[in-house]
């Protein structure tokens, strides 16, 4: 029988040689049902396309719930979640927050055991298999649109082995890790030269910068712009560059 170049990737850890196997996801995930009410148990949390995070002040509406004793439906720790309604928009991850409490429109699927949570979650998150998965799409008015549990289980993804989940993944954190760093510093920078923008230059009606490299004290002198000739410039500029 001829080997499916479907199932073996293009790139691989060194060592892993077996073709990946067919799999429904309905073979990797089921999906359960726990619910509990809102009484500190767990924290409540939402489900947003960067993944499950803490429910905020502006988007917590429990103050418009009339009736008592609400369930809420528990999520844990490496379970994949879904928004049936909002999957087109890439509402589907893996819990990697904490356990949690959150509106019951949402899915919860427990990883069945040997496979990895955090690979599985690479898998569902891919453009591709959400692509297939909207094709199962049910509904007459296109915010409404769902991808039921049932049909989305019935997907078929690639497996490769525990070992191979687990290396793959593994990797794919530590990128994620390393983005979430980057940005931190990324937004560190933008509010650093944005507070430099802010005070070494005059404030309006004044001549003298808040902030200054040593051994400057002259005040910055009022010209007109044109002054420089920076509007001519500026055309030149356009004019090489069209």
């Amino acid at each position: 029988m001829s080997e499916n170049k479907e199932n073996v990737p293009k790139l691989r850890f060194p060592g892993f040689t077996d073709p990946w196997e067919q799999r429904k996801l309905g073979e990797v995930i089921e999906e359960y049902l726990e619910l509990s009410e809102k009484d500190g148990s767990f924290e409540h949390v939402s489900l947003t396309t960067e993944g499950i995070v803490p429910k905020s002040a502006r988007y917590n509406r429990d103050a418009l719930v009339t009736h008592e004793n609400k369930k809420y439906r528990v999520t844990h720790v490496d379970d994949i979640c879904y928004n049936p309604a909002n999957l087109k928009f890439g509402a589907i991850c893996r819990n990697a927050y904490s356990d949690g409490i959150f509106s019951p429109i949402y899915v919860t699927f427990r990883v069945i055991e040997n496979n990895s949570p955090a690979f599985v979650e690479c898998i569902v998150r891919r453009k591709d298999f959400i692509s297939k998965a909207l094709r199962m799409q049910e509904g007459t008015v296109y915010e409404r649109m769902a991808v039921k549990p049932v049909d989305l289980l019935s997907e078929k993804i690639a497996l490769p082995s525990a070992l191979e989940q687990t290396q793959i993944s593994s990797l794919f954190q530590q990128l994620d890790a390393l983005i979430t760093l980057h940005q931190r510093k990324l937004s560190h920078l933008q509010e650093l030269k944005k507070g430099l923008l802010q005070k070494m230059f005059p404030k309006e009606g004044e001549s003298v910068p808040e902030l200054r490299f040593p051994g400057f004290t002259d005040p910055w002198e009022q010209r007109k712009l044109g002054d420089f000739g920076a509007v001519a410039m500026c055309k030149r500029i356009y004019k090489e560059q069209t």
